[in-house]
Parts: C-alpha cells; structure tokens; sequence
C-alpha cells in the first residue's frame, strides 16, 4: 500500500542524515506532516520499549496508520494496546477463536468473507451481545442470499457491506439489481459515488450497474453524473442518454482538466473533431490533449519542463530504461530525491520495506538515507523493475505494478480492466479504476512516458503504448 505524497520540509533536513534517533527537542516544533510521521515512525521502530516516550511520539503525529500504531504498540509495554494490535493483524480463522474484543478489532469484512458458514456462526454468537450491529453485518453475509437482507437494512449496512466486501462476494452474491426503494435511500449520500466506483471498476458486475443506467441525475454531483456515462460505456450503450449524462456532468465541473476529459468522451462518442480543436488549444498538459494532438497530427512541442537531471546516472542504461526512470521520477517525485512521503521515499517514492528486502538480497547493508540519494535511489528502482519486467512488459502496466504492488494489479486485470471486449476500454479503464490515486497518477506517467520518449527520439505515443496492451494479459488464460 502506497500513501498519500507530500514534500519533505526543509526544517527536517538535519535529520537526515543524523546517526542517531531524534530526539523529541527536535521534533516537538516541527509541524505534522507524513515526513514527520516518517522519523516519529523510525524512532519507535529503533528504540526499545518505553512508555513515556511512545505516548509522547504518537501524540506528534499526523496520521496514525496501521504501521504506525503496531509500531507504538510494540513499544509502549501496555498489554492491552498490544493485544488491540496483534488482533488487527491476526489471520480470519484465528480471530474465530479469541473473544468479542478481539474479533470486532480485527475482524473486517473482507477477512469475514473467506471464513465458513460455522466459523461465522461462532463470531456472530461470541459478538451479538456487545456489538450487536457488527453481529447483525456478518450475520447479513452469512445469509442464504445475503442480498435481500443487505437492500432492506439501513443505508451504513448497505453502504459498508458493497464498498468493504472482497470482489469475490461482490460477485457471488451480491451482483444483482438494486430496487427502486433501495436506490432511493441511497442516492443522495456522499458515499453513492463509491457505490458507483465500485460496481463499474469491475467489469464482471453487470446486474449490479444495471442499476444505475437509467438514473435521474439532476442532484448528483459532477463526478456521479460521470460516472453514470461510464457506467453506460461499459455496457455499450453509446447513445443520447449517455451523451446527457456528460452533458450534466460538464455543467456542474469545476475543474478545467475534468471538463477536457468530459469534451475527450464527447469526441469518443459522436466523432465530432470540434471538441479536439477544443482540447488543442488548452494549456493543460495531459492524456485528453495529448490524444486530440495525436488524432488530428498536430506538431506535440516537447515543454521545456522536460529536463533531464538524472543523465549522468544512467550513461549505460538502454533507451527504453531512460525514458522509464525519467518518467517515474518526474510523476512520482518531480524529481525531489528528498521527497519523503511516510514509508515511501525519493525519487521514485520507494517503499521502506521493499527497498530493505532488496538491500538483504544483494548483502547490502540498509539505511534509509541512501533512497535520498540519487544513485542509490535509481539502484534501489531498477532492482524492482527488474522484477516487475518479468512480469509486464507494458510500461503502463509497470507503473501500475510498482505503484499497487504486483499481486494487487494482478487481481485488478482479472476484473478484466484494459481489455479489448469494448472499443473504448483502453481509456475506459483509467475512467473506473477503484483506486483513484493510482490512475490519476498513471495518467500523468503516460504523458510523461511519451514527452520523454520523444527526447529520446524514439517512436511512442498512445496508441504505440496502447497496441501493446493486450500481450500482457495472456497469463489470465
């Protein structure tokens, strides 16, 4: 898992390249933030156990994520914080067999999920008393046809259960039309646009986004509007209802590059060049102009923001490896090697742990100041992109693999995104991605991928990159 990314402050500099912990003089002035979060992080893992001090760091904090907590709770000597921690770390079947406390802290509904009907019935009985609506949840998915009770609960069940559920259960049991009445208790809450997220990010789930093809969309936001087009691409349904719910949603954007992304879907789907001429003439640098200067071959300018700082460092890489580093440094970090975003550091934002796993493999001894470094950032990211070669040959498909991890955006294709069954799935993928993040970030990764290729006098662009998709996906046969 990746998080959220934001730039190192220069006040924590000094830190880096201290040899011993921080102190918490130091820290005390320092503003929160994910690069604080990182040291506070990097003290409790290298010190031992005081709680005085553990409680003292947490409280500094930005965000308490799960790495975070386990870290202060292995150090603060507090039975229960520990207890709390290793329950929510614990395997399904094993949480079966401790009590309501622990079950409820660990036990999500994606681990309920891959448990059996009996085990069920145990967590249910050990926890209906003391969290009766977390009994009555696993009780719901643990039902003959968990549906009908899901669409007559209350909306937070609704929502909980098809937004925290595994895609299997998605699509064993809950992959049908949501009735009227379900759909108008649903409609107007912020988490409807999750709900639409979720039922189109899986390209399989097609009863359950029959729901929403026909949708009043009037008080909906700009992004459900949108979303409601995509979901009628993805069923093929190319028509006036499709092009009023773009229509809507443009009326209600706010951001210019959401509003050249609706007028890049209007050309997909009337053919009228007047919305690329649109496009060419915007300031914005990304997939939707870039496209509209390809299809009607205007000269792309490569902008001077397309400099080359890490040359000197890669004098024996092939091409195709240069455009790629170029390309991730530039999306990931826009080449800060300072750049730390809690575990995740450098140029390339690599993850804490994965870089330690690679430093054991080659006999290394780790520090964490060396992804700081350029030439040792790059060591650390051509050694993962080794291994994902062996996997994509896609420089799409790469980013998506370093950035979620490779058996993550494994399970993502097997949803069947950027496939070839729909004449529009190349760009209907990045559309209805789940983890939006990451595909907004991919997006960005393309477009520089191109621009660098271009420096490099090789010939890529879209479709060049697009033609190649299809390879990749022959070990879902």
């Amino acid at each position: 898992m990746r998080f959220k990314k934001t730039y190192l402050f220069l006040g924590l500099m000094p830190l880096l390249y201290a040899n011993e912990n921080i102190e918490l003089n130091y820290l005390k002035d320092k503003p929160r933030g994910l690069e604080k979060d990182f040291f506070i992080w990097k003290n409790l893992n290298e010190s031992g156990k005081d709680y005085s001090k553990s409680i003292l760091l947490l409280g500094k904090s930005y965000n308490v994520t799960n790495e975070l907590f386990f870290e202060y709770a292995k150090k603060v000597d507090h039975d229960e914080t520990l207890a709390v921690a290793q329950c929510m770390q614990a395997e399904a079947k094993v949480l079966v067999d401790t009590n309501s406390d622990c079950i409820k802290a660990g036990l999500n509904l994606e681990k309920a999920s891959t448990l059996s009907p009996l085990e069920l019935d145990l967590v249910i009985e050990k926890t209906k008393e003391k969290y009766p609506t977390f009994a009555k949840k696993i009780k719901i998915i643990n039902s003959i046809i968990p549906f009908t009770k899901i669409v007559s609960s209350n909306k937070d069940i609704i929502f909980d259960i098809y937004l925290n559920s595994t895609n299997k259960f998605l699509l064993d049991k809950l992959n049908y039309k949501l009735p009227k009445r379900t759909l108008l208790k649903i409609i107007e809450d912020k988490r409807f646009e999750d709900l639409l997220l979720t039922s189109i990010s899986n390209t399989k789930l097609n009863y359950l986004q029959s729901s929403f093809l026909e949708l009043d969309d009037s008080n909906l936001s700009a992004k459900s509007s949108f979303l409601l087009a995509m979901n009628r691409v993805l069923n093929k349904k190319f028509d006036e209802q499709t092009i009023k719910y773009l229509d809507n949603s443009y009326e209600k954007e706010l951001t210019l590059e959401n509003k050249e992304k609706i007028l890049f879907w209007k050309f997909q789907l009337t053919k009228d060049e007047n919305y690329l001429n649109s496009l060419i003439e915007s300031p914005n640098i990304n997939i939707y102009t870039l496209f509209a200067k390809e299809f009607l071959k205007k000269e792309i300018l490569i902008p001077i923001e397309f400099n080359l700082p890490l040359n000197e460092y890669l004098e024996k890489c092939s091409n195709p490896r240069k455009i790629m580093i170029n390309s991730m440094a530039k999306t990931l970090s826009k080449f800060d090697e300072k750049k730390i975003n809690f575990l995740n550091l450098g140029l390339f934002q690599m993850n804490y742990t994965k870089a330690k796993q690679i430093a054991q493999l080659h006999n290394l001894e780790f520090n964490f100041e060396k992804l700081l470094e350029k030439k040792d950032s790059i060591f650390y990211f051509t050694n993962y992109l080794n291994e994902i070669e062996s996997e994509f040959s896609n420089p799409l498909f790469q980013f998506f693999a370093y950035e979620e991890g490779i058996e993550i955006f494994k399970a993502n294709l097997e949803k069947e995104l950027f496939s070839l069954n729909n004449p529009y799935n190349l760009y209907l993928s990045f559309e209805i991605y789940e983890n939006r993040k990451v595909s907004n970030l991919a997006k960005d990764f393309l477009v520089n991928y191109i621009y660098y290729g271009k420096l490099a006098k090789e010939e890529v662009s879209l479709t060049t990159i697009f033609e190649k998709i299809e390879k990749p996906l022959h070990y879902l046969d």
